[in-house]
Protein backbone atom coordinates (compact mmCIF):
# COMPACT_ATOMS: atom_id res chain seq x y z
CA UNK A 1 0.00 0.00 0.00
CA UNK A 2 3.08 2.64 0.67
CA UNK A 3 4.25 1.74 -2.68
CA UNK A 4 1.25 2.73 -3.88
CA UNK A 5 0.59 5.98 -2.16
CA UNK A 6 4.62 6.60 -3.19
CA UNK A 7 4.15 5.85 -7.09
CA UNK A 8 0.70 7.50 -6.95
CA UNK A 9 2.59 10.54 -5.13
CA UNK A 10 5.36 10.84 -7.52
CA UNK A 11 3.01 10.50 -10.70
CA UNK A 12 1.10 13.16 -9.66
CA UNK A 13 4.14 15.41 -9.12
CA UNK A 14 5.51 14.76 -12.65
CA UNK A 15 2.19 15.25 -14.82
CA UNK A 16 1.67 18.82 -12.37
CA UNK A 17 5.18 19.78 -13.24
CA UNK A 18 4.86 19.25 -16.71
CA UNK A 19 1.72 21.47 -16.76
CA UNK A 20 3.72 24.60 -15.66
CA UNK A 21 3.35 26.93 -18.07
CA UNK A 22 5.78 27.88 -20.71
CA UNK A 23 7.92 30.98 -20.63
CA UNK A 24 5.65 33.93 -22.24
CA UNK A 25 7.16 34.57 -25.77
CA UNK A 26 9.31 37.66 -26.83
CA UNK A 27 7.10 40.87 -27.75
CA UNK A 28 6.72 41.05 -31.40
CA UNK A 29 8.15 44.32 -32.88
CA UNK A 30 5.00 46.50 -34.13
CA UNK A 31 7.65 47.99 -36.72
CA UNK A 32 8.03 44.78 -38.21
CA UNK A 33 11.97 45.20 -38.15
CA UNK A 34 13.83 42.46 -36.54
CA UNK A 35 15.31 44.94 -33.97
CA UNK A 36 13.28 47.97 -32.46
CA UNK A 37 14.43 50.19 -30.31
CA UNK A 38 12.72 48.28 -26.77
CA UNK A 39 15.41 45.59 -28.24
CA UNK A 40 18.50 48.02 -27.57
CA UNK A 41 17.34 49.30 -24.41
CA UNK A 42 16.32 46.18 -22.82
CA UNK A 43 20.34 45.16 -23.32
CA UNK A 44 21.80 48.16 -22.33
CA UNK A 45 19.86 49.31 -19.22
CA UNK A 46 20.33 45.65 -17.21
CA UNK A 47 24.00 46.61 -17.30
CA UNK A 48 23.83 49.50 -15.05
CA UNK A 49 23.22 52.05 -18.08
CA UNK A 50 20.30 54.74 -17.15
CA UNK A 51 19.10 56.19 -20.12
CA UNK A 52 17.00 59.31 -19.93
CA UNK A 53 15.26 60.80 -23.71
CA UNK A 54 16.27 63.39 -24.53
CA UNK A 55 13.13 64.52 -27.09
CA UNK A 56 14.43 68.33 -27.88
CA UNK A 57 17.71 66.79 -29.26
CA UNK A 58 16.22 64.17 -31.50
CA UNK A 59 14.31 67.39 -32.82
CA UNK A 60 17.49 69.24 -33.19
CA UNK A 61 20.04 66.19 -34.29
CA UNK A 62 22.27 66.97 -36.82
CA UNK A 63 23.06 63.48 -37.19
CA UNK A 64 20.29 62.15 -39.71
CA UNK A 65 21.76 59.37 -41.35
CA UNK A 66 20.02 57.91 -44.15
CA UNK A 67 17.28 60.34 -43.74
CA UNK A 68 16.65 58.48 -39.80
CA UNK A 69 16.81 60.77 -36.84
CA UNK A 70 18.20 59.30 -33.83
CA UNK A 71 16.37 58.51 -30.34
CA UNK A 72 18.28 60.38 -28.15
CA UNK A 73 19.39 59.55 -24.43
CA UNK A 74 21.48 61.16 -22.34
CA UNK A 75 23.54 59.32 -19.71
CA UNK A 76 24.25 60.20 -15.83
CA UNK A 77 27.78 61.42 -16.72
CA UNK A 78 27.29 64.50 -19.00
CA UNK A 79 27.76 65.57 -21.39
CA UNK A 80 28.23 61.93 -23.01
CA UNK A 81 24.62 60.57 -24.82
CA UNK A 82 23.42 57.76 -27.02
CA UNK A 83 21.93 57.85 -30.44
CA UNK A 84 19.84 54.80 -31.13
CA UNK A 85 18.55 54.79 -34.93
CA UNK A 86 16.18 52.34 -36.07
CA UNK A 87 16.15 51.29 -40.11
CA UNK A 88 14.15 49.58 -42.10
CA UNK A 89 16.02 47.09 -43.13
CA UNK A 90 19.61 46.16 -42.97
CA UNK A 91 20.82 47.06 -46.31
CA UNK A 92 19.19 50.84 -45.27
CA UNK A 93 21.66 50.49 -41.91
CA UNK A 94 23.96 49.96 -43.83
CA UNK A 95 23.91 53.01 -46.16
CA UNK A 96 23.04 55.11 -42.73
CA UNK A 97 26.69 53.96 -41.96
CA UNK A 98 28.46 55.83 -44.81
CA UNK A 99 26.37 58.80 -44.50
CA UNK A 100 27.92 58.34 -41.11
CA UNK A 101 31.71 58.35 -42.00
CA UNK A 102 30.98 61.18 -44.87
CA UNK A 103 29.45 63.49 -41.91
CA UNK A 104 32.00 62.57 -39.42
CA UNK A 105 35.01 64.41 -42.00
CA UNK A 106 33.15 67.54 -42.03
CA UNK A 107 34.28 68.01 -38.71
CA UNK A 108 37.32 67.68 -36.16
CA UNK A 109 36.26 65.49 -33.24
CA UNK A 110 35.68 62.63 -30.81
CA UNK A 111 34.65 59.32 -33.02
CA UNK A 112 31.78 58.36 -31.21
CA UNK A 113 31.86 54.44 -30.57
CA UNK A 114 29.72 52.78 -32.96
CA UNK A 115 27.58 49.34 -32.78
CA UNK A 116 25.63 47.82 -35.27
CA UNK A 117 23.11 44.91 -35.94
CA UNK A 118 20.74 43.69 -38.20
CA UNK A 119 18.92 47.12 -38.97
CA UNK A 120 19.99 48.89 -35.87
CA UNK A 121 22.84 51.46 -34.97
CA UNK A 122 24.01 52.61 -31.38
CA UNK A 123 26.41 56.11 -31.15
CA UNK A 124 27.56 56.45 -28.23
CA UNK A 125 29.01 60.10 -27.81
CA UNK A 126 31.55 60.38 -25.33
CA UNK A 127 34.07 63.31 -23.81
CA UNK A 128 37.03 60.59 -23.66
CA UNK A 129 40.40 61.54 -25.49
CA UNK A 130 41.20 58.31 -27.58
CA UNK A 131 42.98 56.07 -25.44
CA UNK A 132 41.40 56.70 -22.01
CA UNK A 133 38.83 54.49 -20.72
CA UNK A 134 35.28 56.13 -20.96
CA UNK A 135 32.56 56.23 -18.40
CA UNK A 136 29.97 53.22 -20.20
CA UNK A 137 32.36 51.31 -23.24
CA UNK A 138 32.79 48.47 -21.20
CA UNK A 139 28.80 48.37 -20.05
CA UNK A 140 27.26 48.93 -23.22
CA UNK A 141 30.23 46.37 -24.85
CA UNK A 142 28.62 43.70 -22.70
CA UNK A 143 24.57 45.04 -23.58
CA UNK A 144 25.29 44.66 -27.27
CA UNK A 145 27.43 41.48 -27.07
CA UNK A 146 28.02 40.09 -30.68
CA UNK A 147 27.29 43.49 -32.46
CA UNK A 148 29.75 44.96 -34.54
CA UNK A 149 31.71 47.55 -32.81
CA UNK A 150 33.75 50.64 -35.14
CA UNK A 151 35.77 53.13 -33.25
CA UNK A 152 36.25 51.41 -30.21
CA UNK A 153 38.52 54.15 -27.71
CA UNK A 154 41.04 51.81 -26.97
CA UNK A 155 42.36 52.46 -24.02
Amino acid sequence: MKIKITLFTLLLFIALTGCKDAAPSPEPNPTGVSVALHNVLEMIEPQGVKLVPDTKAKENSQWVLNGVKPEEFTLERAPERLGIYIFKNKAEREQGFVDFKKQKEKYDMIVPIVWQNENAMVLYWHSSPLGQKTAYEDKLIKGLKGWDLQFPNKY
